[in-house]
């Protein structure tokens, strides 16, 4: 292919090919971060990838449990505002998890995952 500046291009252009992390180690992840992160960092990226995934889930569980209880305040309903918390912090602590453990093994922070 060649650009608008003439420059011929080959086809490996695309994005590197990365594996994503299994639905084993986002569970895992979910169930107790920061353990997880020790457990499955590389040597010398363990406290990274467990810090990462604190962080990560924790910001996560403050941002969701602000956001869902924001209709509820606003419309002066308090078991609104306490249900949307609730629910926003379970999501964002998901979302997090799911989030950090992307994160950790775009960045190269996990162990390999065996086949």
């Amino acid at each position: 292919m060649i650009s608008a500046f003439g420059v011929e291009h080959s086809d490996s252009i695309s994005k590197k090919e990365e594996k994503k992390a299994s639905t084993g180690r986002q569970f895992t992840t979910w169930l107790a971060p920061g353990i997880h992160g020790g457990v499955a960092g590389k040597k010398g990226r363990k406290l990274r990838a467990a810090g990462t995934e604190i962080g990560a889930t924790g910001v996560g569980m403050v941002g969701g449990s602000i956001a869902g209880a924001l209709p509820g305040i606003l419309t002066h309903n308090p078991k609104a505002a306490t249900l949307g918390s609730s629910v926003g912090a379970n999501v964002g602590y998901a979302g997090g998890a799911y989030g950090a453990t992307n994160h950790n093994q775009r960045k190269g922070n996990y162990k390999k995952q065996s086949s």
